[in-house]
């Protein structure tokens, strides 16, 4: 198996994406690899030109801050299991900000949780997994919420 270096892992802060983090925090520190947590902060911009409505600049600004000490949060979790650690916030849709990142830090290994919908739901809500697949520079492993 090649050992990966560098992983990304992908978090949405959902309960799904804690047990991504968790495990990439293991495999980051079973390979000590480099870990770069990542959060995409995106605004459903569409919605807002529908009902001429715009998020005043404060409630944007207070939302990213609470995304990075999210983040700062899960980076303390992966510096006290040892790891090396690094924190991203990017503003573009999902799956290629989450590849922008991995190419950028040169990633073996992208970690995303999955809610495992199924069905209508699946269909309704897509796969930010599976548009993560398609997009990734590097190999994704997906880790299933087990309810």
């Amino acid at each position: 198996m090649h050992q990966p270096r560098q992983i990304v892992v992908a978090t949405d802060f959902s309960d799904p994406a804690e047990v991504a983090v968790d495990r990439a925090i293991e495999w980051a520190r079973h390979f000590d690899a480099a870990l770069h947590i990542t959060h995409v902060f995106a605004l459903p911009v569409p919605a807002i030109g529908v009902y001429d409505f715009a998020i005043p600049e404060s409630g944007i600004r207070e939302a990213r801050e609470a995304a990075l000490k999210r983040l700062e949060q899960a980076a303390e979790k992966a510096v006290k299991a040892g790891v090396r650690t690094h924190t991203h916030l990017v503003s573009t849709p999902t799956e290629t900000g989450i590849s922008e990142v991995a190419r950028e830090v040169g990633a073996d290994l992208i970690v995303v949780g999955t809610h495992g919908h199924t069905g209508l739901k699946h269909v309704l809500l897509g796969s930010v997994a599976e548009r993560v697949v398609r997009h990734a520079p590097c190999s994704v492993m997906v880790v299933r919420h087990e309810d």
